[in-house]
């Protein structure tokens, strides 16, 4: 950081911009990160309860049929 004694301001170097610019976004926004966390944490539960409630049938792998296979794959291609 260097000042300027003309007309009293301050200005960083790039790197020094940088580094305070990264430290700065993530402690000004730790509220939204908590957020985020707490509402994904509600979604993944509410997600579990209402598949537990609609698939109780378990399919075995020699039994899965060709559409299902085919959503398994397209879902952990999306995952990748």
């Amino acid at each position: 950081m260097v000042f300027s004694s003309s007309n009293n301001t301050c200005r960083f170097s790039r790197t020094t911009t940088r580094r305070y610019n990264r430290k700065n976004v993530i402690r000004n926004k730790i509220w939204l990160i908590a957020l985020s966390l707490a509402v994904m944490g509600v979604l993944i539960y509410v997600g579990d309860k209402w598949a537990s409630n609609h698939y109780k049938k378990e399919t075995k792998f020699e039994n899965i049929t060709l559409k299902q296979a085919i959503i398994i794959g397209i879902s952990q291609a999306f995952l990748q």
